[in-house]
């Protein structure tokens, strides 16, 4: 029997406990020395240099610009180059974008067809796509090449080879090039099921709701030790009370996660970082994205970490409360001081509307950039604690743990900060 009231101190409020509760006044003390001195463009750009980091953020950006011209990007993060392939139509728009470009070389190609005519052409063949399977022709997926070249199919192992005659009628059908892949690879002959925040499976992601010696909390990130080479999961430390090693085991199928020890290798309770070690060495680079009661349909790949700068719009994702959207950075990475204790490297975001932006059990959570429809987001912080005003259920937020307590402020630990401070890497 899961104690319901140690569940809701996953979301302790350990560097602001003597701000617990509705006090508007408190509130102002806090933020009272905090002016919005400077801004950001509104861009998910990491202040960084290195290539990695670098070129997968100019890779979204070209992805997700909506650039007419635009055909597909391929980003080397090992030499810093991004190979951009465009149409010979201009776009006055894309070139004002890449004039902009900074710590990466971009060599542009030519391409035939721009992303937009690939992704129309992949809805006009679905029809025939679907139909074909009774005839043996089994097709897993469609995508644009990333070169602008064709749509690309993918068949699963048991397909019948399509005739060239097949592929000049969806050619046709298309207005666009179809090729098929010339090793279909492993796919899988019927569909995943879907894991939820509730419900995980391994590899293990961000955003799962976990208990642990009678706590409730959230996985942040999958990370990757510098020195070991072994892999972790990363959480907040204030989710774990006990000094002896603890199971961890998801919230609504008590599956095995993983487990956590109270030696110095799993805590820094400076930054109020913790690592746990994951069942199977099964992590993933992925997290949750969606609602409380969101699946893996909802999920980001996490392809860098990301700079907390004042005015920043990010997006909180704890596993018990689900995704906050808009939450702005309205503290820029500090030291609170709070109970005799110094913890490092947090940023302070709300919305300015000032509605809902977690709950008790979101501790541990992770912090990304705002989602756009770019499959890749940026890392941004562990939610570390909040401001409490009241029951969730009297706030219009609905929440996988029944009685939680939500909040309009945040906190979170840097994870540029937390990833230094472990010597880890992300995922």
């Amino acid at each position: 029997m899961i104690d319901k009231k140690a569940i809701f101190l996953g979301f302790t409020l350990i560097a602001m406990t003597a701000l617990v509760g509705p006090s508007n006044a408190a509130v102002s003390e806090l933020y009272s020395q905090t002016e919005l001195s400077s801004s950001s463009d509104g861009t998910d750009f990491p202040l960084k240099d290195d290539y990695y980091t670098q070129t997968q953020a100019v890779a979204e950006a070209l992805t997700t610009g909506s650039f007419e011209s635009f055909a597909g990007v391929i980003p080397d993060g090992k030499t810093g180059i991004v190979h951009l392939f465009v149409t010979a139509t201009p776009d006055l728009k894309l070139e004002e974008y890449l004039g902009v470009v900074q710590g990466v070389e971009l060599l542009i190609h030519t391409s035939e067809y721009s992303h937009i005519e690939l992704e129309a052409g992949i809805k006009m063949i679905s029809k025939e796509i679907l139909r074909s399977v009774k005839d043996g022709i089994d097709v897993y997926s469609a995508h644009a090449r990333d070169d602008g070249s064709s749509i690309e199919l993918t068949l699963r192992p048991h397909s019948s080879s399509p005739s060239s005659d097949w592929l000049e009628n969806l050619t046709k059908i298309a207005g666009v090039k179809v090729t098929v892949k010339e090793k279909a690879g492993e796919v899988p002959d019927s569909l995943f099921t879907l894991q939820t925040r509730t419900t995980p499976t391994a590899p293990w992601w961000g955003g799962s709701l976990f208990v642990a010696g009678g706590m409730g909390c959230s996985t942040g990130f999958g990370v990757t030790s510098d020195v070991t080479n072994l892999d972790y999961m990363m959480t907040a430390r204030h989710c774990f009370g006990s000094s002896s090693n603890l199971s961890i085991n998801s919230y609504g199928s008590n599956s095995y996660m993983g487990s956590w020890s109270p030696s110095q290798y799993y805590n820094f309770p400076d930054y109020d970082t913790a690592l746990t070690f994951p069942s199977g060495q099964e992590v993933s680079n992925k997290v949750f994205t969606g609602a409380h009661n969101s699946n893996s349909n909802s999920g980001k790949t996490i392809s860098g970490v990301g700079s907390n700068t004042l005015n920043r719009l990010v997006c909180v994702n704890g596993a018990n409360s689900g995704a906050h959207c808009s939450v702005k950075v309205i503290q820029t990475p500090s030291t609170v001081y709070s109970n005799g204790q110094a913890i490092s490297g947090l940023v302070t975001g709300k919305r300015d509307n000032n509605t809902i932006v977690g709950a008790h059990g979101d501790s541990g959570g992770p912090v990304v950039g705002q989602y756009s429809s770019s499959a890749f987001v940026f890392g941004y912080g562990i939610v570390h604690g909040g401001l409490e005003i009241g029951q969730c259920s009297n706030l219009n937020t609905s929440v996988n743990i029944p009685g939680s307590i939500c909040g309009t402020t945040i906190n979170w630990i840097d994870l540029a900060t937390a990833l230094a401070a472990t010597h880890m890497s992300l995922k």
